[in-house]
């Protein structure tokens, strides 16, 4: 399994999840090493496929995985199911100890100490991806405020003080995303419609004009949702100042 490129594997959980026998089928197939190696590190000795039930349970896991994997999230299946795995062999250790009545819980403390090493791994992926894709978020934001004039400097200054003026810019930058005519305005002048948006929202020029860059740079998160961290402050905002 580990041979096969990540966005193949991905590709083949999501034809899995969707239905695809055969994608199912060969993903099961090819990972049964993947499963052994993910067993034998969590249960800290050599597994063997004719003995050991720990490797069925990691293969019940795998199929698990298929189904439950989600590729939006950004995660490679790999990382996924070696998480899945594990979680679920210290769930078995721990059944098995709660049937035999036995106090010594030596397998299942390196079991959970193998899960917690790859979730950890797992969880220090997502954050560097996080982080990544936030950085890159970033910068297309601010490359869109360029074709305007504007900079992330230029948003800082114009970031209005005062609650109840967030909530009006707020409105008005929702009324200039969802209006295709005064979008196009917006997009040839590469400048705030004021007049147009005015006689749209009811707002004084005196209010436009001073928070025409806030407006400018919300309408431009709003516009797209590409930029789902962006939108995802904008929203905090927006439930912050009560709109």
């Amino acid at each position: 399994m580990d041979r096969l490129p990540q966005e193949v594997l991905g590709h083949l959980a999501a034809r899995a999840r969707a239905g695809d026998g055969g994608a199912r089928e060969r993903l099961l197939s090819e990972g049964r090493e993947f499963v052994r190696q993910v067993a034998c590190a969590v249960c800290r000795r050599p597994l063997d496929w004719r003995n050991d039930d720990e490797l069925s349970v990691g293969l019940i896991a795998l199929n698990e995985a298929v189904d439950s994997f989600d590729p939006e999230h950004g995660v490679p299946f790999p990382a996924y199911a070696r998480v899945v795995i594990s979680r679920r062999l210290v769930d078995h250790f721990r059944r098995e100890e709660r049937h035999r009545g036995q106090v010594s819980l030596e397998d299942t403390d390196a079991a959970g100490r193998a899960f917690r090493e790859d979730e950890g791994a797992w969880s220090r992926y997502t954050a560097e991806r996080e982080a990544a894709e936030r950085a890159a978020e970033v910068a297309e934001f601010a490359r869109r405020l360029g074709e305007y004039g504007m900079d992330l400097a230029d948003l800082v200054h114009a970031s209005p003080k005062h609650r109840d003026t967030r909530r009006e810019l707020i409105r008005i930058a929702r009324v200039l995303s969802g209006d295709p005519q005064l979008l196009e305005l917006l997009h040839r002048r590469r400048a705030v419609p004021v007049g147009e948006l005015a006689r749209r929202t009811g707002a004084s020029r005196r209010v436009l004009e001073r928070g025409r860059r806030y407006i400018l740079a919300l309408t431009v998160i709003l516009e797209h949702d590409d930029l789902p961290h962006l939108c995802h402050h904008l929203r905090a905002a927006t439930e912050e100042v009560g709109s």
